[in-house]
């Protein structure tokens, strides 16, 4: 899916917006960036090449432009008692369900808030009603970081507390604290992402005031809600299933 949406993502513009890849290639030395972050964990240019954004973007009619950053995700949060201390530790009137969390790699997510905080995330997802849509990095809201470990009076304490998260995953000090150099994929560290922090993809480029073609958005978000939940590691398959078409899954486009 995300070959598709990289081959798609460019045409969902009209000919006033300039969009192009953005990438920085070190094919010949494959380990570099792996070397320097072994090395050096706080360097800022083996962070910024490592997770740098996808794609260049710039609306021709006033010169605007931004870094585009795409992710895709068929995996929803299954575990119930993830979602139970999400809820417990959020201290407003809002709740979080399998629909409305997304994932991001934990280094990942800290370039993005410390090197591109202007940048714009893509996120697509058939697990959600917007199922493509996009937000400033900035503005994207953590509510959970997987692994954080800190030390206190020398003892080493492991903490799921959403209060360290503002604080730690965007700051300097943040590597004092938890750090994965081999951070890529799934299996890694990650931190919970709120997708009502998003905009659906035609709201938050009209809010940009760049124009897009609305036809072949919804091919590319029908392609997209093609790809079938994953739904691996849930507990209860059915029950998962029952829970998903309660809330209207299948969306409509």
């Amino acid at each position: 899916m995300e070959t598709f949406l990289k081959s798609q993502i460019s045409n969902l513009f009209s000919e006033d917006i300039f969009f192009q890849p953005f990438e920085l290639s070190l094919t010949n030395e494959p380990t570099i960036i792996e070397s320097l972050m072994l090395k050096n964990i706080s360097s800022d240019a083996s962070y910024m090449i490592k997770f740098m954004p996808d794609y260049f973007i710039v609306n021709k009619k006033n010169f605007d432009s931004y870094f585009i950053e795409l992710k895709f995700s068929r995996a929803p949060l299954l575990d119930f008692r993830r979602l139970k201390l999400i809820n417990e530790l959020e201290k407003s009137s809002k709740r979080y369900h399998s629909t409305n969390v997304g994932v991001i790699a934990r280094e990942a997510f800290y370039a993005y808030r410390k090197y591109f905080p202007h940048a714009i995330i893509f996120y697509a997802t058939p697990y959600n009603k917007k199922i493509l849509m996009a937000q400033f990095v900035k503005q994207i809201r953590p509510i959970y970081v997987s692994g954080l470990k800190y030390y206190e009076n020398g003892k080493l304490i492991i903490t799921d507390n959403r209060k360290f998260l503002d604080f730690h995953i965007a700051t300097d000090n943040y590597f004092e604290l938890d750090y994965n150099p081999y951070s890529t994929g799934s299996k890694t560290q990650h931190v919970n992402i709120d997708l009502d922090s998003f905009y659906s993809f035609e709201d938050f480029f009209k809010r940009l005031n760049m124009d897009f073609d609305l036809n072949k958005l919804k091919e590319v978000k029908k392609a997209i809600l093609a790809e079938d939940i994953n739904l691996d590691r849930a507990y209860n398959m059915d029950r998962s299933k029952d829970y998903f078409k309660k809330l209207g899954y299948p969306w409509k486009i």
